[in-house]
Formats: structure tokens, C-alpha cells, sequence
């Protein structure tokens, strides 16, 4: 799905990518990916513990708090 999104925009450095996700899952495929950042939102089928330990580099409470991190 990634790679999909990134070659229909027209994005050639996944670097500039930012993934964000509700499940550990998400984390580790943005992380994978190699995107900027990758935000765990806790609207979804995780606690902030564990999409932390699944290496989210932040977390937020739903996607509405997403401005404040970029």
C-alpha cells in the first residue's frame, strides 16, 4: 500500500513520507517504508504502549492532533 501511494503521488524519496497508523503493524511497515515519521494515533486497536514499543516516533490521541506534529 506504500509503495502504491508513493508511486501514484509521485514521491521519489520515502524519506519525505510521513505513515501514521493504529496498530503495531502500521508502525513497523512505515518504519520498513523508511518514512520521516511514523505516529501511532490511539483511536484504533492499540494503546500508546504498545505502538511505543513498536517504535511509533510519537503518538497522539486521534488524527485531529496531527498539525501539532508537523
Amino acid at each position: 500500500m506504500l509503495n502504491f501511494a508513493v508511486t501514484k503521488l509521485g514521491i521519489g524519496d520515502t524519506r519525505e513520507i510521513i505513515v501514521i497508523g493504529d496498530t503495531a503493524s502500521d508502525i513497523q511497515a512505515g518504519l520498513a517504508f523508511g518514512a520521516k515519521q511514523v505516529i501511532g494515533v490511539l483511536t484504533g486497536a492499540h494503546t500508546r504502549e504498545v505502538l511505543e514499543f513498536a517504535g511509533a516516533t510519537s503518538v497522539i490521541n486521534s488524527v485531529a492532533d496531527l498539525p501539532s506534529l508537523i
